[in-house]
């Protein structure tokens, strides 16, 4: 949802770089990064490696979305002890998401659902459409064409400040480093004119 525009203006300014996409859980990958098997990942801090150069990009709002009949869809001045006992889908254990949505629970007394955990951004979103409860959605998620807030609606609470912080990262000494650079460079100024539009 965020790489579609940077492909695009990577694809007219390095015509020398041949670029494969890959999606993936990214406690794995990178693992797959420091065996090789990856030369460049985006993914939410923290990244640890100590093989890994790690070049921060942006922080993005995370949204608490809920059904659009939701009890708490439908309250005006929402705050934060409003959310008390609200039941939240999450992504699986293997995800940063998850870590993060798992406190954010913790500290505002929500109940994080375990009889499903989501795959995907857009299983999140269509399962809180549903009916199944709230759930967490990154900001240049809830933004963009592929994912957006079809089915949801993103509930205003009075202190909601979550954030996530996302890098690129690769091995460090490797030939392509400078590129490397150049396509993170890439991705930040994309993420940043995504961010300062209008929700």
């Amino acid at each position: 949802y965020l790489m579609g525009g940077v492909i695009a203006t990577l694809h007219q300014d390095l015509t020398e770089a041949r670029l494969y996409i890959r999606e993936g859980i990214p406690d794995e990958q990178v693992l797959e990064l420091s065996r090789g098997r990856l030369d460049m990942l985006l993914s939410p801090l923290p990244l640890i490696g100590d093989d890994l150069e790690v070049e921060p990009l942006f922080k993005e709002r995370l949204h608490l979305v809920a059904p659009p009949d939701h009890p708490l869809a439908k309250r005006a001045g929402l705050t934060k002890a409003d959310l008390k006992g609200a039941e939240v889908l999450g992504l699986g254990a293997s995800y940063p998401l998850h870590r993060q949505v798992t406190g954010i629970s913790s500290e505002l007394g929500m109940t994080l659902l375990r009889d499903y955990e989501g795959t995907s951004l857009d299983s999140l979103r269509q399962m809180v459409g549903s009916g199944l409860g709230l759930t967490v959605l990154p900001d240049l998620y809830v933004r963009s064409e592929v994912g957006g807030t079809s089915g949801v609606v993103v509930l205003e609470v009075a202190g909601w400040n979550a954030t996530r912080s996302v890098a690129a990262a690769w091995r460090r000494g490797v030939a392509y480093a400078d590129l490397y650079r150049r396509i993170a460079e890439y991705i930040r100024v994309e993420a940043h004119n995504l961010m300062q539009a209008d929700l």
